[in-house]
């Protein structure tokens, strides 16, 4: 079977998704194949915290929501085709364009962002 040919629009349409949420973050990847926002000053294990990263890869292009892993809320509110791309707990993967499901992954980071600093919280991490 031949490779699905991601569009080249798919990029930089989930893009728009994330970066009106960037203010709230700390860009820490923005290249033509990678954009990556982590928690202002909040580090775990001498790393920084993701809260979501867009890759551009060879069949598909994936888009992270890191606050699925630990909000069963957050995991509810996941609409059913959305919930079809996903791929482990916090990945989805695109080929095309499709503006109904980038639609409910708009409204899905929305929910995630207002709950994000709470989910810190939880998991003990502290800003510094």
């Amino acid at each position: 079977m031949a490779a699905k040919v991601v569009q080249p629009e798919v990029f930089p349409r989930l893009c728009e998704i994330l970066r009106p949420f960037a203010t709230g973050y700390d860009i820490q990847t923005d290249t033509p194949d990678n954009f990556t926002l982590i928690a202002k000053g909040a580090m775990h294990r001498k790393g920084p915290v993701w809260f979501a990263s867009i890759q551009s890869k060879k069949n598909y292009v994936t888009f992270h929501l890191m606050p699925l892993y630990m909000n069963a809320g957050i995991q509810q509110r996941i609409p059913p085709a959305l919930k079809k791309r996903m791929q482990g707990k916090a990945c989805f993967n695109f080929t095309e364009v499709d503006e109904d499901l980038f639609a409910g992954l708009a409204e899905l980071v929305g929910f995630a962002s207002a709950g994000y600093a709470a989910w810190l919280e939880a998991a003990g991490i502290k800003r510094q």
